[in-house]
């Protein structure tokens, strides 16, 4: 009877070892990221970016901040949306005319007469840096210099066959704007679509575009084009903006759902529609729609076309808002942010209490991006010792049950014995 009590103690010891061991195996996330090493210590604004957004829950509650020095203390953080609100930005896409005057390209942009105070452009991925100078004119014959050098960056490793670049500048209200290129003596840039950041109050936070989204366009039978959209990763499309430059008058009907197969009577399942949106494309007037949806699935844009020949679209163009983390750095340390598991729930920290004073802290700080971990970065990260690797824990989980396993059958033995 005393064996048998004494058992029972390594029994429970063991199953509170395996307990203890289950929050360290609940911390595993799906992707990693390593944060630019800072100057200073200070509050810093870190863009979280699409790949990274991508592979987060939905609701953005799995991120984390670490410390390489300390891989198990979470950095308490604060999201974009937790800040107080402030004056954003709106994308509205812009038509565009590159030419050649004596070597010197030149891209004429023709705006929508609205306050602006940047631009975004869509360009072919080039080799060298670039130069050009920005002009605004009203009637395209008088032109007035906003900015004499601004410069396209060199783009080596962008896995797309494009990049997005967004040029700041002071506001201005231009009917058209110009930008020309210095150098005439290097090749042209391929220039493929530019667009304007316009005043907005209805967005809480600034958007970018989504590279990772595809479409295809298909016209059916019924005088309907379906348009099917789709993405490897599962993200947020918060605005979408079309590109249609003919027939000079149109006016078609837009619906937007998503399909689910459910079950129906007699056990059979059918496909159930669940409407997403609705919008009208017109002629002259912006072709920019606010959308709030998470692709997870296919989305399906119905254009209803009537009696009339489908719209020959040349573009549509998805973005998200911009998501920006909130967090204060020390100098000479590393930081990784990591996300990917679905088991965690929102972080609670104490800063939240505080958001405005951090805002105002942040308005003075630099920008940080995010640098996926490959076998190219290489993190320094302070070594782990061995009681916290991995391969120890399953070699104490292997060991724990043989022991678990070797006490009960002894204690069955002994049952046996003494019957």
């Amino acid at each position: 009877m005393k064996k048998a009590k004494q058992m029972n103690k390594v029994l429970a010891s063991l199953l509170l070892f395996f307990i203890g061991l289950n929050p360290i195996f609940a911390q595993d996330f799906s992707r990693v990221y390593a944060v630019e090493k800072v100057e200073k210590s200070a509050w810093y604004k870190i863009p979280l970016n699409e790949d990274l957004l991508g592979n987060a829950k939905f609701d953005y509650t799995d991120i984390r901040l670490f410390s390489t020095n300390d891989s198990l203390l979470e950095i308490p953080y604060l999201l974009q949306e937790e800040l107080p609100q402030t004056p954003s930005t709106c994308f509205v896409p812009f038509g565009i005319e590159v030419t050649s005057q004596k070597g010197v390209q030149q891209v004429l942009v023709q705006t929508d007469g609205s306050n602006l105070n940047t631009l975004l452009l869509k360009v072919g991925n080039h080799k060298n840096a670039r130069v050009f100078s920005l002009a605004g004119s009203h009637d395209k014959k008088e032109w007035f210099g906003i900015s004499d050098s601004e410069f396209l960056p060199v783009t080596l490793q962008n896995l797309e066959t494009f990049y997005w670049h967004r040029l700041y500048f002071p506001s201005t209200k231009y009917a058209f704007l110009r930008l020309q290129f210095l150098d005439s003596t290097q090749a042209k840039i391929e220039i493929i679509s530019v667009g304007g950041s316009v005043f907005s109050k209805a967005e809480k936070q600034p958007i970018l575009p989504l590279v990772g989204i595809q479409y295809l366009i298909e016209h059916l039978p019924n005088k309907t084009s379906m348009i099917k959209v789709f993405s490897k990763q599962k993200q947020w499309i918060h605005q979408m903006a079309f590109s249609i430059k003919n027939p000079m008058f149109y006016s078609r009907e837009v619906s937007l759902y998503t399909k689910e197969l459910v079950q129906a009577k007699r056990r059979k399942k059918v496909w159930q529609e669940t409407g997403v949106g609705h919008f009208e494309l017109r002629a002259h007037s912006n072709q920019s729609f606010a959308l709030n949806h998470y692709l997870d699935d296919t989305l399906y844009i119905a254009i209803d076309n009537q009696d009339n020949m489908p719209l020959p679209i040349a573009e549509i163009l998805f973005f998200q808002r911009a998501i920006h983390l909130f967090a204060y750095l020390e100098e000479d340390k590393l930081y990784l942010l990591k996300c990917g598991n679905t088991a965690l729930s929102k972080p609670q920290y104490d800063l939240s209490s505080f958001a405005k004073l951090i805002q105002d802290s942040v308005a003075r700080s630099l920008h940080y991006s995010l640098v996926p971990t490959t076998t190219e970065t290489q993190i320094a990260v302070k070594e782990v010792p061995f009681y916290e690797q991995k391969y120890f824990l399953w070699i104490c989980i292997f060991v724990g049950a043989i022991t678990l396993f070797f006490f009960s059958w002894k204690l069955l033995q002994e049952k046996k014995n003494g019957e």
